[in-house]
């Protein structure tokens, strides 16, 4: 009889125990899940690494001697751990320089121009605020605070929910503000004329959250003289007039080209796409000889119609991109900007921004100028060679889908090599790795199916007989476990693939 009275409670505990959480929310509202633990004890994550930022004794180093610094990881990776609602903590220690300038965490990122920043110094005090184009808001002026360890370690953490921003410092809440005008979800690390070390850096994102591919609209707002200004460069845009780039100021470039969405130039050129060989690209090549590099690479950027690593491939690009290469006089058109970038290319190597847009848009027209033969030989050997996983990191979907697919059957190009050379299957699942990052789900989708490796028999055996199969297997198995499919559509893919590798 005890035992059955003590079976009761306990069974009314636990029914008790379900209430509470039900009342709290925690069922309803599901616990933050946990998306990065950078301990900086490697960088595989890609943090920047220059004389002002870089690795070592496991933290990450940022050090400007005048002026502010922001490091982050490659936005191709970084885009992985974007989070609307979620928290970012890191913990960072002064080493040396002035006392009066902040260092901390940027969080709520659209791209280094736009951006909410949370800094400390170390005399003790404390800063929040925002930077919208070229101009810097304050929310919270420096302050001081008893929570801070002057010239020493402190814990950061700002919790966002929705236009809302929480602070804390070494677990001591500091702030909580709003603010609605950046929409972005990245996040970099800060130093203002200070050498501070960042370690720690832990990113939890709201399970339900559904990572957003579009920003909400600007409200665009023009004087009179910059809506005069803006309308001569579309005009420019439309007669193929370089003048107006070669001329325009920095400043008034980038007030000018700020659209709804996107740039006011990709908004355009996606609006009147068919002009864009015979007009846009003639008007644009008049920015290489802008003196202010700011618009230079700006140009360079345009030049690849809305391809940007800081954001994830868009639908309008691809399509974009396939009626671009169709246009009359197209070849012609991309072999001249290729080989005026290529002239660039040196003159740009001191600024290593510019320098890799130039880059970017000589890849760019490389690919526009290349048949589908030829881009398959690109595929199948540049791919295997060293740094063979950063082709198909980096491959976009109109590329992947021209030079997969072989008309008149279902069988893939990709698909039908692998089956001629079924003894290096290990190697084509190592080549293959790197789709698994790219930041398209449908080129994901493409590459969960070529591994595997449909119409050939034992793969996995095969791929274990290759003399770095086992190697290369375990290393796959890893990255499997460590990454979560998001997407509806890869998903089921991704779960066959992982299914078939699991380590029987």
């Amino acid at each position: 009889m005890g035992k059955a009275n003590w079976n009761r409670k306990r069974l009314y505990a636990i029914l008790f125990g379900l209430i509470s959480v039900l009342i709290s929310g925690d069922l309803l509202h599901p616990a933050p899940k946990q998306i990065l633990n950078e301990k900086f004890s490697h960088n595989r994550n890609m943090w920047h690494r220059s004389r002002n930022s870089y690795i070592a004794q496991s933290r990450y180093t940022i050090y400007k001697k005048d002026g502010y610094f922001i490091a982050s990881m490659d936005p191709r990776v970084l885009k992985r751990y974007a989070f609307i609602n979620g928290t970012i903590t890191v913990e960072t220690t002064w080493e040396k320089g002035v006392t009066d300038k902040g260092y901390g965490i940027l969080f709520r990122a659209q791209d280094t121009n736009n951006f909410h920043y949370f800094i400390i110094s170390a005399e003790g005090k404390f800063s929040v605020g925002y930077r919208k184009g070229s101009t810097w808001n304050t929310l919270v002026d420096w302050k001081d605070s008893d929570a801070i360890n002057k010239k020493g370690t402190n814990t950061l953490d700002v919790e966002c929910e929705g236009d809302s921003f929480t602070g804390y410092i070494n677990g001591t809440k500091v702030f909580s503000v709003e603010n609605g005008d950046i929409q972005g979800g990245l996040f970099a690390l800060i130093a203002d004329s200070v050498q501070a070390h960042f370690d720690n850096l832990i990113v939890w994102r709201e399970k339900e959250e559904k990572k957003a591919e579009i920003p909400k609209g600007r409200d665009i707002q023009l004087t009179g003289d910059l809506e005069r200004t803006q309308e001569r460069m579309f005009q420019a845009l439309q007669k193929g007039d370089a003048s107006f780039f070669s001329n325009v100021s920095g400043d008034t470039f980038e007030k000018i080209n700020v659209g709804k969405y996107r740039t006011a130039i990709y908004e355009y050129c996606v609006a009147n796409k068919e002009h864009i060989v015979s007009s846009f690209i003639p008007a644009l090549l008049g920015g290489f000889r802008n003196s202010d590099i700011r618009v230079r690479r700006a140009i360079y950027r345009e030049l690849t119609f809305g391809y940007d690593n800081k954001l994830l491939h868009s639908i309008d690009f691809n399509l974009l991109y396939g009626t671009i290469i169709r246009q009359r006089n197209a070849k012609n058109t991309f072999r001249q900007l290729y080989n005026t970038a290529f002239a660039r290319r040196d003159r740009e190597r001191g600024n290593h921004e510019v320098w890799e847009s130039v880059v970017d848009l000589m890849v760019y027209c490389q690919y526009a100028l290349k048949s589908d033969a030829m881009l398959r030989e690109v595929m199948m050997n540049t791919g295997i060679k060293p740094g063979l996983q950063v082709y198909f990191h980096k491959i976009m979907w109109e590329h992947l889908k021209r030079v997969n697919t072989l008309p008149g059957t279902s069988e893939t190009y990709m698909n039908r090599i692998a089956k001629g050379n079924q003894k290096n299957l290990a190697r084509y699942m190592w080549i293959y790795m790197g789709g698994l990052r790219n930041s398209d789900p449908r080129v994901r989708t493409v590459m969960y199916r070529e591994l595997m490796f449909p119409g050939i028999s034992n793969p996995l055996e095969r791929i274990k007989s290759h003399k770095n199969g086992k190697k290369w297997l375990m290393k796959f198995r890893l990255l499997l476990s460590r990454r979560e499919e998001e997407d509806s559509g890869a998903k089921k893919y991704y779960d066959m693939v992982k299914e078939m590798y699991a380590e029987k």
